[in-house]
């Protein structure tokens, strides 16, 4: 949430600045003749003239972008699109994959542990886990399951999904009898790899936001104030 409200911050300030701000600032900049103005300077007086002009046009297409996106997250198939669109996100995607099995892991010891028979208690598992991909691996583990099939290998067969190490635990908990303790052991471990990753990766953005925004700001300063200072050496 924090990098996440970093950024949104940065773009508003940056909208604001290039917008409004800027047009202001490089007005000496284009009242001067025969001074010759460097491309960069040129580029960020052009986007800022272009956003100062038409900057309500500029806001409606991304507020529209934004609103569209959340909407057809919202619908059926935007939800399985995301769904998919999630665990296959560099880096973030491994954080979902393992809060999933960790969620998938944790239910179903619970309700192994309560007498739910397996079949019902992938269903249900299924059902509860909030993603579509997972829910239809799960599915066909109790479709295997009811046939007289193992969880494990239905598990195996999804190895993008579920890791190896996760199928071999099961097999290993079905051959002893003990499927509801081993996915306990699953669900502790992941749970943990999860909350790791994810507060790893926080720690990481944080430092990386704060370099981006400084190149940003130190590329803005340098296009506009430099010649301003050039020009100001000139008279």
């Amino acid at each position: 949430v924090y990098p996440l409200l970093v950024l949104v911050v940065f773009f508003v300030s940056g909208f604001n600045v290039m917008t409004f701000v800027i047009p202001k600032l490089t007005l000496m900049i284009k009242e001067m003749e025969g001074v010759e103005i460097p491309w960069y300077t040129t580029t960020v007086i052009s986007v800022s003239d272009f956003m100062n002009q038409y900057w309500w046009a500029i806001a409606i297409i991304i507020l529209g972008c934004v609103v569209s996106g959340l909407y057809y997250v919202k619908t059926e198939d935007g939800s399985k699109e995301w769904d998919q669109v999630k665990i296959k996100i560099p880096i973030f995607g491994r954080i979902y994959q393992y809060f999933y099995i960790a969620r998938f892991a944790d239910n179903l010891a619970i309700l192994l542990v309560g007498g739910i028979p397996i079949i019902q208690a992938l269903k249900i598992v299924s059902s509860v886990i909030g993603n579509v991909v997972y829910e239809k691996i799960f599915l066909k583990a109790a479709e295997e399951v009811k046939v007289g099939g193992s969880m494990s290998s239905v598990l195996r067969r999804s190895p993008e999904e579920i890791p190896s190490i996760v199928s071999q635990m099961v097999k290993i908990g079905e051959e002893s009898g003990q499927v509801d303790v081993v996915l306990g052991h699953v669900a502790k471990f992941y749970n943990k790899e999860a909350v790791d990753q994810a507060k790893n990766l926080s720690t990481l953005i944080e430092p990386v936001l704060m370099v981006l925004i400084g190149i940003a700001v130190a590329f803005l300063a340098f296009a506009v104030l430099m010649p301003i200072y050039d020009i100001a050496g000139k008279l």
